[in-house]
C-alpha cells in the first residue's frame, strides 16, 4: 500500500505545479493579452473588440474577449496557458448599444506594464485578481483589481493611452 502512495505522489505533485502556474501569478501565463486578441481574430476576423479581460475562474486565470460584428456579439474565453478556446458565446444584441469604442492591439499591448505599475504602487503583498480594458465615456480605460493582504480589494483605473491613474477605489 505504501508503494502505491509513493508512486502516486510525484504525479500529483507535478499536476499541482502545472495548476499553480495559472493561479495568482499573472507573470507565469504563456499567452500575452495581445495574443489572446489574435485567437479571437482567428475566429471572428471582422469583429470589433470592445473588451478584453483577464479574470479568475475557479482559481485559474482566463482571458475573456468580447466584440461584435453587425448586431451579433461574440465572446470567447481563452486559456492563457495554451490558447485553447474554453467557451464561445454568441448573442444577438437587441439593445442597439453597439456604438462602443473599439479597443486596439496597441492599447492592449500597454496592459501588462500598467498592471505591473498598479502592483508596484499598491501595498506590499498585493496580488492581481483581474484586469479589464474597455471604453467608458469615450475613453479606453484599464481597471486593475488587486487583492490586498488584510484589506478589502482595491481597484485602480488607468487611462490606457497616457498611463495616468484616474481613480483608486477601495
Amino acid at each position: 500500500h505504501e508503494q502505491t502512495n509513493t508512486e502516486e505522489s510525484p504525479t500529483y505533485g507535478e499536476q499541482e505545479v502545472v495548476e499553480s502556474q495559472n493561479t495568482g501569478d499573472y507573470t507565469n501565463l504563456n499567452l500575452k493579452p495581445e495574443e489572446a486578441i489574435n485567437v479571437y481574430r482567428g475566429k471572428y476576423t471582422d469583429a470589433k473588440i470592445t473588451q478584453v479581460q483577464l479574470d479568475q475562474d475557479m482559481g485559474n486565470f482566463v482571458y475573456k474577449v468580447d466584440g461584435f460584428e453587425g448586431t451579433t456579439e461574440y465572446e470567447l474565453k481563452i486559456d492563457p496557458m495554451d490558447a485553447t478556446i474554453l467557451k464561445e458565446d454568441t448573442d444577438t444584441d437587441k439593445d442597439d448599444d453597439l456604438d462602443e469604442m473599439e479597443i486596439t492591439r496597441e492599447q492592449v499591448e500597454k496592459v501588462m506594464d500598467l498592471v505591473d505599475k498598479a502592483l508596484s504602487e499598491a501595498e506590499d503583498g498585493a496580488t492581481l485578481k483581474e484586469w479589464t480594458i474597455d471604453a467608458d465615456d469615450g475613453l479606453v480605460k484599464l481597471e486593475v483589481e488587486l487583492d490586498v493582504d488584510g484589506f478589502d480589494d482595491q481597484e485602480r483605473t488607468y487611462n490606457i493611452e497616457t498611463g495616468e491613474l484616474l481613480e483608486i477605489d477601495n
